[in-house]
């Protein structure tokens, strides 16, 4: 009786995880990205077999070819990739928000037979239509590519957050190993900087002027009113990666030393206005 009992259980789940399998290699449940408030097909039982996050693989997502950087009521290319050596059958599923957790822009599909949208929770999702198999057990990967619709009025920056599930078919997929990525995006509202620039930032009694752009060794600020109000600054690398901070205090001379922030093109954000290009050159 015990061994009938046994058996009947084995087959109930054997049965119950091909149904999960070839259920979510068509259409992944909405909402798992791992976004703030979501969980991910691993947290949430439906890939709990598998491994998150497993070291030497992973999903990647490129935006304008990794300019990182949008400017509104424009359309932008965004790839994924999710990579796991031996696996063959690979899924995704994408959302865009703010910090604020609120739906920012519009993602376009290029392709409705391997792409799908969603929306559930007022957000919008992207995601693999069918389980895609690069026809190759040995690729290890899949990329999927479409674009985004930037809103037509300012928004600042937000987020991109992925989840993507790897398996060997899709019978298997609840044994999948679960990756999981984000990427930061920040809102363009300058012109390119040249080497006779100076941002004005805010208005009235919190004008301020960022200068010299590029900037060598130090980046000077210089209040309208002639006083310091500083709250807080932050430089932020294209790729979203904060290199300076600064909150409350006395800066002295209003100035910050970048002279060991390496060469390149930085996003300043100064209290609570907007963000601004700036070039570092030693």
């Amino acid at each position: 009786m015990k061994t009938v009992v046994a058996l009947t259980t084995i087959l109930l789940l054997i049965l119950t995880l091909h149904k999960v399998g070839v259920t979510f290699s068509s259409v992944p449940p909405t909402g798992k990205t791992g976004a703030l408030g979501e969980e991910t097909c691993f947290t949430s039982g439906c890939h709990l077999l598998g491994t998150l996050n497993p070291p030497n693989a992973g999903i990647e997502i490129m935006f304008d070819s990794g300019t990182n950087v949008y400017i509104p009521d424009s359309v932008y290319g965004v790839t994924v990739t999710v990579t796991d050596s031996a696996q063959k059958i690979f899924g995704f599923e994408m959302t865009a928000i703010t910090s604020d957790t609120q739906k920012i822009g519009d993602f376009i599909i290029l392709d409705s037979s391997n792409t799908y949208i969603s929306t559930a929770n007022s957000k919008q999702y992207i995601s693999h239509f069918l389980a895609s198999d690069p026809g190759n057990a040995g690729a290890g990967f899949f990329t999927w590519q479409f674009k985004w619709r930037a809103p037509s009025v300012s928004s600042g920056p937000f987020t991109f957050y992925t989840a993507g599930v790897a398996a060997a078919n899709p019978v298997s997929a609840p044994v999948g190993n679960v990756h999981t990525s984000s990427l930061v995006i920040f809102e363009d509202t300058t012109i390119a900087p040249d080497t006779t620039a100076i941002d004005q930032i805010g208005s009235g009694e919190n004008y301020l002027k960022v200068f010299p752009n590029p900037a060598d060794q130090l980046i000077r600020l210089e209040f309208k009113d002639g006083r310091s109000s500083l709250k807080h600054i932050s430089l932020f690398s294209m790729a979203g990666q904060r290199t300076y901070h600064f909150s409350g205090g006395h800066l002295a001379r209003n100035e910050i030393d970048v002279s060991k922030v390496p060469a390149g093109l930085y996003l300043i954000q100064i209290n609570e206005y907007t963000y601004k290009k700036i070039i570092i050159t030693h």
